[in-house]
């Protein structure tokens, strides 16, 4: 292997790079005390980053330093390009709105933009790029006035809380008020993340019958303007504002509700604390084995081969959906922990055997 290839795949040139691209002016002496390696291993790491990556380089006294050079526009160009192609999913919900005008603006002022010889490149990446869109809400026009609602509570600067008739997954519709914090493209479908209360929550946008703007004056709902957006609400129905405009800042502002957090125990749908953490052990056979070589499940996944066996290991939230794909792994899958797991999927084949057996009498 040639100097340059092994370089690149070594530990020294990521962290490296890290130093370069976090604006630190890197030194020879900083590699030799950061990896214990003599002046000349270190100056060749640094004149060859210098050859990849062009690096800038100017003198403290004697001691020659090396900085990141900046963005290549040629890369900013290709990048901006890329994104308005992966952006198509935008275009395609806010096609028609003037949300949609202004995005297709913007991806056309984006592209005249770009050089005469980069035209070429773009086009190809643009047909390389190719999204498969498989969310398809029935009601389009009214999915389209909850996404447009949603947004327009995320621009102002003061929270704005909205209140909406959601239909569950038990086919019933209830009313909630909720302070949107981000729309989440997840598992094929677009998300709400909203505080219900004080509490995180994910609303399939698709699932909302009518949202609103909800205003409160004495800490009771406006109900005619309600009425007007939503509909009949119940009078029970009480704002989630115990703790007062100002206290409630200070909570916004302190909350981490940023997706990674948010979904870094989940499994599918199932996002948030609302199921316990579990250490998960699986142990599948043919045709599983390919198909969790080739993917992971979740972050935490760990594999290890076993003969004709693969034994899988996960550390994430044991929720209904986990359960339901676990189930449609049968009969080429053995739950080896958590007990709860196995006593739950045993209890659903038995069900299921039963109810096959009455309906054959």
């Amino acid at each position: 292997m040639s100097p340059r290839n092994t370089f690149a795949a070594s530990r020294r040139s990521h962290t490296v790079l890290k130093w370069l691209q976090s604006g630190r002016a890197v030194k020879i002496q900083d590699v030799m005390d950061e990896f214990g390696i003599q002046y000349p291993q270190a100056r060749a790491d640094l004149k060859l980053l210098e050859e990849l990556y062009g690096l800038s380089t100017h003198r403290d006294g004697r001691t020659k330093v090396w900085t990141w050079s900046g963005v290549n526009s040629d890369y900013v160009d290709v990048a901006t390009a890329a994104s308005l192609e992966l952006g198509a999913i935008a275009l395609d919900l806010f096609k028609g709105t003037p949300y949609g005008e202004e995005i297709e603006r913007f991806a056309e002022h984006s592209r005249s933009k770009l050089k005469d010889s980069l035209r070429a490149r773009v086009e190809r990446l643009s047909k390389a790029l190719h999204l498969r869109r498989t969310w398809l809400p029935v009601q389009e026009d009214r999915v389209l006035e909850m996404i447009e609602t949603a947004i327009d509570s995320l621009f102002v600067d003061s929270p704005r809380w909205l209140l909406g008739r959601y239909e569950r997954s038990l086919d019933d519709v209830e009313p909630y008020i909720v302070l949107p914090r981000r729309i989440i493209w997840y598992q094929g479908r677009l998300w709400l993340m909203a505080l219900h209360g004080m509490e995180l929550k994910l609303f399939d946008l698709a699932g909302f019958e009518a949202l609103g703007t909800y205003r409160a004056a004495d800490g009771e709902l406006d109900r005619d303007e309600y009425d007007v957006a939503v509909g009949d609400v119940p009078e029970d129905t009480t704002p989630p504002l115990e703790r007062g405009p100002e206290k409630l800042e200070g909570f916004v502002e302190d909350l981490d509700d940023a997706p990674e957090t948010f979904f870094e125990d989940s499994f599918g749908i199932y996002a948030g604390d609302h199921y316990p953490v579990r250490p998960i052990h699986l142990e599948v056979s043919s045709p599983w084995i390919t198909y969790l070589n080739r993917y992971r499940l979740h972050p935490s996944q760990e594999n290890e081969r076993d003969g004709d066996s693969l034994h899988v290991r996960f550390e994430m939230n044991l929720c209904p959906e986990f359960r339901s794909f676990v189930m449609g792994m049968l009969p080429h899958v053995e739950v080896h922990e958590p007990v709860e797991l196995r006593q739950s999927i045993e209890d659903r084949v038995e069900t299921w055997l039963d109810r096959t057996a009455q309906a054959a009498e």
